[in-house]
């Protein structure tokens, strides 16, 4: 049995269920936000995992899958704790982050100055609203303090825009800068008018400025994409 808690309308959850039918597969996210169709062996619940799990002896989990949870949490110690007692002896947790820091290596992110701002003060604004975004570097040692072993860091490069030669990685950074675009607002809005004070229309002008230099062809940025994963001791 699995369950997975992602921001992207439970489609791990439906892809997973449909690759292993013998497999019954539990999708958790704050709105009811996914399809109504899904396979018969997946189910959704509306349901905050930083709440009391209250899942029985007996219904323990095989896996425990979450992405993109980052600026969602605000005590990781906590959730892993319960990750931890509600799988089984033996099975495994993966979590899939972005960092939300942005890197170059011609340079050519200094030229992009509202960018390294936007990392600045988007981390600065999530840490002061109490659940911060760049999360990803920290995943490993929290499960390993939870309890985990065999825990694994794999850290992927995914370009931001179609400025690598190769097609694969061209390919990756076109749908990687169409959602870092997308993300702008959602990730940027409340948290600077709330949190920084910003006006909305200071904001809307700050996201214009950060569209125009990630689209910029001459920047050639990209981020880092981390695969954390550990398991539960048999013994445990």
């Amino acid at each position: 049995m699995a369950l997975t808690r992602d921001t992207l309308l439970g489609i791990w959850a439906i892809d997973i269920a449909d690759e292993f039918p013998s497999c019954e597969v539990i999708g958790c996210d704050l709105s009811p936000i996914q399809p109504t169709w899904v396979p018969p062996n997946c189910r959704f619940y509306v349901d905050d995992v930083e709440s009391d799990w209250s899942y029985q002896p007996g219904e323990e989990f095989d896996y425990i899958h979450g992405r993109a949870m980052g600026g969602s949490i605000s005590n990781w110690d906590q959730l892993y704790h319960q990750v931890f007692y509600n799988l089984k002896p033996g099975g495994w947790v993966e979590m899939q982050e972005y960092e939300t820091a942005v890197y170059s290596e011609d340079n050519s992110l200094d030229n992009a100055p509202l960018i390294k701002k936007f990392q600045q003060v988007g981390d600065e604004a999530s840490a002061r609203f109490g659940k911060r975004l760049n999360v990803a570097t920290s995943y490993k040692q929290q499960l390993i303090d939870a309890g985990f072993i065999n825990v694994q860091d794999d850290v992927y490069k995914v370009p931001i825009g179609t400025w690598p030669k190769d097609p694969k990685m061209k390919q990756l950074g076109r749908y990687q800068l169409t959602q870092v675009l997308a993300a702008l607002e959602p990730f940027m809005m409340a948290l600077y008018t709330r949190v920084m004070d910003y006006t909305v229309q200071e904001t809307e002008v700050l996201m214009a400025g950060l569209r125009a230099e990630f689209k910029n062809p001459n920047n050639h940025l990209y981020t880092k994409f981390h695969f954390v994963y550990g398991q539960r001791p048999q013994s445990s």
